[in-house]
């Protein structure tokens, strides 16, 4: 589980907030996204979402001793959903990407 959230923040950090979109639209002023400050306030949010899914699937699986196997794949699952819906939030800004 540790993996995934470590993948999940590094995909988030390493690869969403420095490089981001491939492509921008060619309008002044650029759309949010284009921009590395305005993703970098985009994963605040992201990051402390998969932090805490990480803390409760580990709290989950320390106080459910009768299955804490189906504790710990649920929370993994979550957390790779979280990590993957995080990328896009933070690389594209969804919805968010033309409000001024």
């Amino acid at each position: 589980m540790a993996a995934v959230a470590l993948s999940a923040l590094s995909a988030v950090w390493l690869i969403a907030v420095p490089l981001g979109p491939d492509a921008c639209a060619l309008v002044l002023p650029g759309p949010r996204n284009c921009f590395t400050f305005d993703r970098l306030r985009a994963a605040v949010a992201p990051t402390v979402l998969l932090i805490v899914l990480a803390v409760g699937t580990l709290l989950a699986v320390i106080l459910a001793p009768r299955t804490p196997g189906r504790a710990a794949a649920a929370g993994a699952l979550a957390l790779a959903l979280a990590g993957v819906a995080s990328y896009l939030v933070v690389a594209w800004i969804p919805a968010l990407a033309y409000v001024t």
